[in-house]
């Protein structure tokens, strides 16, 4: 086997669509997030970015430093928002069929959000979406979902 066939970094680099699965059904919902894999240059860059904001506070700390739930919080928060690149939805007619692609989901019957950071990290920090901010962490740490194809 060609070592080639299990390298993820193009695909990491480049993106994938994560599918969102409704909670309630456990079936895909057609919207998706873009984002980078954990393999990514970009992932790499922001974890180094974090130890070295750590080994900062530790040193100023003279020693052993603790992030507070806090800081932890909000690192992962800031990571996952960093690596999602954008979001579309399917648009489905009364029969169910998809008959195109918005470039901005639906949060509340009738209120599109288009793609920006912000909107991203307000998502993501909602408790009532936190599933969808696991769905999108735990794809992003899998491998699987960068392989070639």
């Amino acid at each position: 086997m060609a070592l080639a066939k299990s390298k993820t970094s193009a695909l990491s680099n480049s993106g994938v669509a994560c599918a969102l699965i409704d909670p309630a059904t456990q079936v895909p919902n057609g919207i998706r997030f873009y984002v980078l894999g954990s393999d990514s240059k970009e992932y790499q860059r922001l974890i180094r970015l974090q130890e070295v904001a750590r080994l900062e506070k530790q040193k100023k700390a003279r020693g052993i430093y603790f992030p507070t739930p806090e800081e932890s919080e909000e690192n992962a928060l800031n990571l996952l928002t960093s690596l999602t690149m954008g979001w579309d939805e399917d648009v489905v007619d009364a029969e169910g069929k998809v008959t195109a692609v918005r470039k901005e989901i639906e949060l509340e019957e009738g209120e599109y959000v288009p793609f920006s950071i912000e909107a991203a990290k307000a998502i993501y920090a909602e408790l009532g979406y936190k599933w969808i901010r696991e769905q999108v962490d735990a794809f992003i740490g899998d491998r699987r979902n960068f392989l070639p194809k």
